[in-house]
């Protein structure tokens, strides 16, 4: 690549122009230049150039594009650097073509040629000491001599480089490497230089060739649509599991061809087995060729998804992603050391870490994709991704946001930085990842520790306002610049509080990642492959804890604090009890209560009713819902009668249904002599499991002491809510002067209340929600916001009862969908503290490799009389078929619990 025009026969017009003012006619820097005592500008025919007081390069322009970045952060261009920009005040002008600046420790002879210039370097310390080029944000492409065409900031060790900005051409030679982000997304060109090293840097001015300028503009080359197109899934795409077993993927996209028809099929291996993998029709918009649906998928990946449609019997259009999961995905935020900072690219090695850049997902090596400096270098995601996926054994997903060099100022939800990660997040969904992972702080040094903490604090609260829910964020302690700087305590105090006041979760200290850690040799602020490896392993670390509980893990033999581990085991004695009415053959749910006088009635889901032939399942009805009445409180000998309505053609479920809208019952108590009754309402559904949740409901039943077929049972108005909780999904609770209502929403688990005086005759108007972090009661009018939970993980169905031999209230679940174990918590009283999740249970399906059976609804019935506490479960079958024919599936199982022995 030749150093000059080929062709051009100039004289050196090199004008030497002594000068204090700055308006040289080429292109300004990106930022304001500092007025220097004796700052010379070069005009030579191929470039402008200025060279500032202090000796350093500040401009450099080519065409009227400038190529330098001075005046970011410690920038000064083309300068020496080390701990601090060196000044080289000592200014010579040998000749009219040659400046020489001379300082303490470096010293630099500048030659100016027509359209090119000739650097000698020299370090005259007895230190390593770097010279750097900090280009300019417009720089658009880095052309490296191998003919690889590439985005800035690029992490390469190279001798050298070209760099196009439009049709301009920087062509340097005699550097050690380029590297970066910098200070945003700066790209960096550094000779290394030993003590006492004279070096020879040579830059030429120019312009892009033809084919250069083409494979500029193929970086941003847009691909020709597909005649299918398909949105979601995408290749690699991680979808955020909502509970330990399972989560919901979105479905969609758009045929551009006639097509009448469109379907998919999903196969591969979930951690529970081989997928069905048969094609199932997607919901196609005839007028728009759109198509959009969720599926309830089990955790685990990669699986493949084949797309294809059909016009009549013939297949118009077909389109397959090789891979996709569903585990577990994380936002990351920051500066640079959460973007792609590190000194040298890293690649996990599971083949299971994917990287989401907002439209599209790519294997998980770096450099990540969407962050807002463009960075290219290493980080610390693949390392995490590698650990959590160790933990999980389900594709981990990363979508990083940050930006290098930025202070929290810059964050704030006014600025542009704050809108690029919401931006993320809003893609994601609600929900759709684990939590925020924010590492930030170094260029906050100076600010006081209550000045960072409100503005931190005002990021996190804004980005959970916009977002709609309560995202989980971690925040870590990073104030570090280099070994004579290696914290800043006002910045790590303000980060301290965020996690003692319970705004952000705990994240690793990265100011213990010292020296050894740091690229430079150690001098520098950003992490060498070592560092990077042991900051996404610290991150793991803090991170898994949480995931674990937000799934329901608990540690192997953990019990709630202060007591010993509860246990509980088969009860198939008690099985008997709902098999003794012919004319009810099963349901789900059973939620129970105590009407007195050895009355016990049992609130169950879907139900089969009054069979054509007697004892079989084929020929019934099922009706949405029924109530069964036991008479006797030992379940061994009690009798059983199943209700529902009949006096039609057909059976019907006791509380009607509302047009297309169904109930399932919630939790319920008696208050005098009514019985107020939560329900779940519902729709049906094609994806899924085969429903929609379209709210919550409620009864209000009298005459409770005749049978159920008898109750007059008044639907009530009930306040809706907008934060998906299912109201009274839990159990519900009389106590004091209040009813209490354990409710379901994705994020864990509410505890509303109402006046007893106002519940007893139906008036669920006036809801109040707690405020766990406050200890307060918030009208339902008045919520801003959702309330953290007051536990979690949750599920839709389970109880909670208060035990007064053991002075607690006692919460059992199941740990997630569809096969787990059923677990227990304990507290003091109902609002809390809870103890974390343990282990009680493991139902007998457990031993049996039946990947179609599921176990839901894990319930308490205190009521019962046994030598222990009462416990029923569902289980059930993902084929309808088979819950027609197996009738060891679909009747509530027992079990008895037995106590902890008192401390």
């Amino acid at each position: 690549m030749s150093v000059a025009h080929v062709g051009r026969r100039f004289a050196i017009q090199t004008a030497l122009i002594a000068t204090a003012a700055l308006d040289m006619p080429f292109a300004a820097a990106e930022v304001a230049m500092h007025v220097e005592p004796a700052p010379t500008a070069i005009a030579a025919a191929g470039y402008r150039a200025v060279v500032a007081g202090d000796g350093c390069l500040t401009n450099l322009a080519i065409d009227g594009r400038e190529f330098l970045a001075p005046g970011v952060a410690v920038s000064r261009g083309a300068y020496f650097f080390r701990a601090e920009t060196l000044s080289l005040p000592g200014i010579d002008r040998p000749d009219k073509a040659t400046i020489v600046a001379v300082g303490s420790q470096a010293r630099v002879e500048y030659r100016f040629a027509d359209d090119s210039m000739t650097w000698i370097v020299t370090n005259e310390s007895e230190r390593t000491t770097a010279f750097f080029i900090v280009l300019a944000r417009h720089v658009e492409a880095v052309l490296l001599r191998d003919g690889r065409v590439l985005a800035p900031a690029v992490v390469e060790n190279c001798s050298a480089a070209a760099f196009a900005n439009g049709d301009a051409k920087l062509d340097l030679q005699g550097i050690d490497r380029l590297w970066g982000p910098w200070q945003g997304p700066h790209q960096v060109c550094e000779a290394s230089l030993a003590s006492h090293e004279t070096r020879t840097l040579t830059l030429a001015a120019s312009r892009l060739t033809a084919e250069e300028r083409r494979a500029v503009a193929a970086l941003m080359q847009p691909m020709p649509g597909p005649a299918l197109e398909l949105y979601s899934p995408r290749e690699y795409q991680v979808v955020q599991r909502s509970s330990l077993e399972r989560g919901a993927c979105l479905v969609s996209g758009r045929v551009v061809v006639e097509a009448d028809a469109i379907e998919f099929r999903v196969t591969g291996n979930s951690r529970f087995g081989e997928l069905p993998g048969g094609w199932r029709p997607a919901r196609l918009t005839p007028d728009t060729g759109g198509f959009a649906q969720r599926i309830a998928l089990p955790a685990g990946g990669w699986y493949s998804f084949e797309l294809r449609a059909r016009q009549g019997d013939k297949i118009v259009a077909e389109t397959k992603v090789e891979r996709f999961g569903v585990g577990e995905v994380f936002v990351g935020a920051g500066q640079s050391n959460s973007t792609n900072c590190g000194q040298f690219p890293t690649k996990q090695t599971s083949g299971m870490v994917a990287s989401f850049g907002g439209n599209r997902w790519q294997l998980g090596d770096d450099p990540q994709l969407g962050v807002a400096d463009r960075s290219t270098g290493g980080s610390f995601w693949p390392a995490l991704g590698d650990a959590l996926y160790q933990r999980y054994q389900v594709p981990i997903g990363v979508a990083t946001t940050g930006f290098g060099g930025t202070s929290v100022d810059q964050w704030q939800p006014e600025g542009d930085l704050f809108p690029w990660t919401m931006t993320r997040i809003r893609q994601l969904g609600p929900g759709g990842f684990r939590a925020l992972l924010w590492h930030q702080g170094e260029s906050d040094v100076a600010l006081s520790a209550d000045e960072y903490y409100g503005k931190i604090a005002r990021v996190i609260r804004a980005s959970r306002t916009e977002a709609g829910w309560q995202i989980p964020w971690f925040v870590a302690q990073a104030t570090y610049h280099n070994v004579e700087r290696p914290q800043s305590e006002g910045v790590r105090a303000a980060q301290q509080r965020l996690w003692d006041e319970g705004l952000a979760l705990r994240g690793p200290d990265t100011d213990a990642l010292q020296e050894e850690y740091r690229d430079l040799d150690g001098k520098g602020i950003h992490f060498n492959p070592r560092g990077l490896r042991r900051h996404g392993e610290m991150w793991a670390e803090l991170v898994t804890p949480f995931v674990d509980r937000e799934l329901g893990i608990p540690a192997p033999a953990t019990a709630p604090a202060g007591r010993s581990a509860w246990t509980a085991r088969q009860w198939p004695e008690a099985d008997v009890l709902f098999h003794r009415d012919p004319q009810w053959l099963g349901s789900d749910d059973a939620y129970s209560i105590d009407l007195g006088n050895g009355r016990i009635a049992w609130f169950f889901g879907d139900s089969f009713v009054e069979p054509t032939t007697p004892g079989l399942r084929r020929g019934t009805t099922m009706v949405r819902n029924s109530i069964g009445i036991q008479t006797g409180y030992d379940p061994t000998t009690a009798d059983f009668k199943g209700y529902w309505r009949r006096g039609g053609l057909r059976p019907a479920s006791l509380i009607a249904d509302d047009g297309e809208d169904f109930y399932w019952p919630g939790g319920g108590v008696v208050l005098g002599d009514k019985l107020l009754l939560f329900l779940m309402r519902a729709a049906n559904a094609d994806e899924g499991l085969g429903f929609r949740s379209t709210g919550w409901g409620a009864v209000l039943c009298s005459g409770i002491d005749q049978p159920p077929d008898r109750w007059r049972i008044d639907k009530l108005a009930v306040p809706q809510n907008d934060f998906e909780t299912l109201v009274g999904s839990g159990s519900v609770v009389a106590e004091g002067d209040c009813v209490y209502a354990f409710s379901h929403c994705p994020r864990g688990i509410q505890l509303l209340r109402w006046d007893r005086s106002d519940a007893a005759v139906g008036d669920l108007s006036r809801a109040r929600w707690y405020d766990r972090r406050r200890d307060v009661w918030i009208e339902q009018a008045e919520l801003q916001k959702l309330p953290e939970p007051i536990f979690a993980p949750g599920q839709t169905e389970f109880t909670v009862h208060r035990l007064p031999k053991q002075g607690l209230y006692l919460q059992v679940q199941f740990l997630g969908f569809p096969r787990t174990v059923i677990g227990y918590r304990t507290a003091p009283k109902l609002t809390g503290p809870w103890s974390t999740l343990a282990t009680l249970f493991a139902p007998q399906e457990l031993a049996a490799d039946d990947s179609e059976v599921m176990l839901y609804a894990g319930k308490l019935h205190p009521e019962q009389q046994a030598d222990g506490i009462a416990l029923t479960y569902a289980s059930n079958s993902f084929g309808l078929s088979r819950v027609v024919t197996d009738q060891s599936l679909y009747f509530p199982r027992f079990a008895l619990v037995t106590p902890a022995p008192a401390d």
